[in-house]
């Protein structure tokens, strides 16, 4: 049998072969209609596609990227997918090309929707996961080069499944081809240590350059010299002066620095001729990602934001316990193969540093770019073990149930994902719901989400997670809100930067339980669920591996109002004694006695009073239990007023809730009323709502969302009223009533 047909008949490769379909499938599938309607960072790469093709401008959207991609992906759609999508024009107007000519009919081609945005995001998307599914061969050559053919293989499937990088690859962003470039990169660098030769160092600087004009992938620059390096040193018959002085003087290492050069600019000759912009850009982006002074990050590291990212790797990207098996796997792989253990740490370590210590928190995608590095470490400790056990049916069948363990998490993530971008986009059919339900005059409060365009609707705008917060029903009442249409674009991101924020993420690390304490009991959350009983339609694909927006549309009832039936509980604060009726209650649930101020007081002095400096988020003043009734209308009156920080006084903070729990002392339901504006006359503060069924007993808190520094809180006169009648909800007109929104509206994984 010849050698080629040996190699074409192994069966390490048909298993490649499969995996790297495995690979191309989840990807391909959720291309299309994908996540819609782009990710905020695609034009990037498929504007300047488009731009380069139509316009010829060869120059970038913007200079955060190099240019490699884009000039790859015009070339490769000048070439291949226009001429088809041009085939397929013609065929379908050939009595238009009859009677304009060619000239008429190419710009008639031209002005179609066929070159539209929308085909360019589309095109590119398909080559953005084909080049990401070429990250799956690469990684299998860098573990077959490193570890033997059986690393490779597994490291290539725990790739080809895993959750972060299918993400990163059905989206036009540069994540998930660095992965593949820098592979490609570190593969070439490498061979230097086996192989001398000029064509090597050659083949490395062009490495270099490629992965370098992707997303500016340094990381790779460190590795080629260590390799660089262990070449030079690995020359027994070389005196150490002649390997000291060819390290640094070598006609292969100059010719290797050069080509990697002049690839650079050719690729990216934008960055020389336009300096300024880019300088400008590039001085931007250090600022956003707070790398200006890493050397004083250092010194003042604060681990918390740290964990951050961690916590996003962990859970997220990767899954528990195959995390577990990386940070082994590096430590039993650094002392089984202590040489190529510290050959790849030299991206990988210096990579972390950035984004784990100098620019943390920073975004998740970014991660994607060393996936296939961390995934070689559990792959070498699987087969390294299980070559202990001798009988081959036995090793193999437990390979293969220790690999699909670990890998269980990310196949199940990753496969949804890639399905339910396949679906109908949730704005597409919010948008047909909402044109066929929509009556003309409709006043409409709506936040991230389209409208008809063909009707006469008045739209309130509202923007749960920014300064203009105009969320609670008091404020959509007082406004004639006939419709609230809430999409999670801002909600999810405004509760992933209240979690971020918060000084407890190490207690939240492992703690599922307090981290939803926490999403559920910002104003956002709070908010939702008090809108959100009352919706009528919800656009939700399952939580969480779905990143489409989830929206919901509810519809203000008429029979909501502040009701004073009956006065059952009033709180005037006007002596020190009055204080013993509420608690300070932290997050955590520690309890003390609020503070009381004799000179402030709304109608009469006395107050309860909180400073920023003794609080953290999710503070509250609540009161102590009290016996309600189950179905009856609670109103709840209070008087805020909020001495604030001048840095802040665009946005919004504190405000009264209702608890409702049960007689085991479950919450079944919370009320909330507007948030405190940045005034310094007292505002009225309320809230209204139906008890639950099981209700036994109630809450009134006035409680800080963010505690903006340098302010100080008052809250006076608090009254309880409930109404006499006995009321319950029309299911048939609302009927999510009992159930709480879904948690795509509340938390999603960043993208």
């Amino acid at each position: 049998m010849s050698k080629a047909k040996e190699i074409i008949l192994a069966p390490s490769n048909y298993l490649l072969i499969s995996i790297f379909l495995l690979a191309i499938f989840l990807r391909f599938l959720g291309v299309n209609p994908g996540f819609p309607p782009n990710h905020p960072d695609e034009p990037t790469i498929y504007g300047s596609v488009r731009q380069l093709i139509l316009s010829g401008e060869f120059k970038p959207v913007l200079y955060s990227y190099g240019g490699l991609l884009y000039e790859l992906y015009a070339i490769i759609i000048a070439a291949l997918f226009i001429p088809l999508s041009f085939l397929g024009f013609l065929v379908s107007h050939l009595k238009e090309f009859m009677n304009s000519g060619v000239a008429g009919f190419i710009e008639e081609y031209r002005h179609s929707q066929l070159l539209s945005g929308q085909n360019f995001l589309y095109w590119t998307r398909y080559l953005n996961a084909f080049f990401g599914s070429l990250a799956v061969i690469a990684v299998y050559l860098l573990g077959k080069k490193l570890f033997g053919k059986s690393v490779g293989l597994v490291a290539a499937f725990l790739l080809a499944v895993n959750y972060r990088h299918v993400v990163s690859s059905v989206l036009v962003l540069a994540d998930a081809p660095v992965s593949f470039f820098a592979l490609l990169s570190i593969i070439l660098s490498f061979n230097l240590i086996k192989n001398r030769s000029m064509k090597s160092y050659l083949l490395a600087g062009i490495g270099l350059g490629l992965s370098l004009s992707v997303k500016y992938f340094v990381y790779v620059i460190p590795f080629f010299f260590l390799c660089h390096l262990l070449s030079v040193f690995d020359r027994r018959n070389l005196a150490l002066n002649k390997k000291i002085f060819l390290l640094f003087i070598s006609k292969n290492l100059l010719l290797s620095l050069g080509i990697f050069a002049i690839t650079f600019f050719i690729i990216n000759p934008f960055i020389f001729l336009d300096s300024k912009n880019f300088l400008t850009e590039y001085s931007y982006d250090s600022q956003r990602f707070g790398v200006t002074s890493p050397i004083s990050i250092l010194l003042n590291y604060d681990y918390h934001r740290s964990l951050v990212g961690l916590y996003y790797l962990i859970r997220y990207a990767i899954g528990d316990w195959l995390s577990l098996a990386i940070i082994v796997g590096f430590f039993y792989s650094a002392i089984r193969g202590f040489k190529n253990t510290l050959i790849l740490s030299f991206v990988i370590i210096p990579f972390l540093i950035v984004f784990l210590v100098i620019a943390a928190p920073s975004s998740a995608r970014y991660y994607t770019a060393i996936m296939p590095l961390l995934l070689l470490f559990p792959s070498f400790l699987i087969i390294d073990i299980l070559r202990f056990v001798k009988p081959k049916f036995l090793k193999i069948t437990l390979t293969i149930v220790v690999i699909f363990a670990l890998a269980a998490p990310s196949i199940k993530n990753s496969f949804l994902t890639a399905l339910y971008f396949s679906w109908p986009q949730n704005q597409v059919l919010a948008d047909k719901w909402l044109a066929e339900n929509l009556s003309e005059e409709s006043v409409v409060a709506v936040s991230a989400v389209s409208l008809p365009l063909t009707k006469n609707i008045k739209e309130i705008d509202i923007n749960p997670a920014g300064a203009t917060t105009l969320m609670s029903m008091e404020e959509l009442k007082k406004n004639n809100a006939q419709w609230i249409v809430v999409s999670s674009f801002f909600t999810s991101s405004a509760n992933a930067q209240a979690w971020i924020n918060s000084n407890l993420v190490k207690e939240m690390f492992f703690n599922d339980d307090l981290f939803w304490k926490l999403i559920n009991n910002t104003y956002i959350s709070l908010t939702l669920n008090d809108v959100g009983a009352y919706r009528v339609k919800e656009f939700v694909k399952p939580f969480w591996q779905s990143p489409d927006r989830a929206i919901i549309i509810a519809k203000m009832p008429d029979f909501w109002k502040i009701r004073k039936d009956k006065l059952i509980y009033d709180y005037k604060f006007n002596n020190a004694k009055d204080r013993e009726l509420f608690l300070k209650v932290s997050f955590i649930g520690e309890e003390e006695l609020p503070s009381f101020s004799p000179e402030v007081g709304h109608d009469n002095f006395g107050s309860l009073y909180l400073e920023s400096t003794e609080c953290q988020a999710q503070t509250r003043f609540s009161s102590k239990s009290f016996s309600v009734d189950p179905g009856k209308w609670y109103s709840a009156i209070g008087f805020g007023k909020r001495e604030s920080n001048p840095i802040y006084s665009g946005y919004k903070d504190g405000f009264l809730r209702l608890d409702f729990y049960s007689e085991n002392n479950t919450k079944l339901k919370a009320y909330v009323s507007r948030l405190l504006e940045s005034s310094e006359d007292w505002q009225e503060l309320t809230l209204a709502g139906l008890s639950p069924a099981d209700s036994k007993y109630g809450r009134l808190s006035f409680q800080l969302d963010k505690c903006f520094p340098g302010e100080k809180y008052f809250i006076d006169d608090l009254q309880i009223f409930s109404s006499d009648e006995v009321k319950s909800i029309n299911i048939k007109e609302y009927p999510f009533y009992d159930k709480g929104v879904p948690e795509n509206l509340l938390w999603l994984p960043e993208l």
